[in-house]
């Protein structure tokens, strides 16, 4: 192996490092953020409504969360697969109390 690819390869791994130590703690970071959130409030999804339009709807509610964010936390929280929500159900939304 010559000395010129060994550099690379070296130079490759430290970057790999990086990126996984910036991705975990991006995900401690926002496991934090939403635990900043324990007061939750249940909205019912209406006619037209859609995971991102409740988003912006209730966001200001938890500042701390981007609205893909919020996205992401209400699809895990009620275990939402690709997004679908029907007019009736009953979801889980974060809201940071003052």
């Amino acid at each position: 192996m010559n000395k010129q690819m060994g550099h690379s390869i070296k130079g490759t791994s430290y970057l790999i490092v990086l990126i996984i130590l910036i991705v975990l703690i991006f995900g401690v970071m926002a496991k934090n953020v939403v635990a900043d959130g324990k007061n939750y409030e249940t909205v019912t999804v209406k006619q037209g409504d859609t995971l991102w339009s409740i988003a912006k709807a209730h966001r200001n509610r938890n500042a701390k969360l981007s609205t893909g964010a919020f996205v992401q936390w209400m699809e895990r929280e009620n275990g939402i697969a690709d997004g679908h929500i029907e007019p009736h159900q009953k979801l889980f939304i974060p809201v940071h109390v003052h």
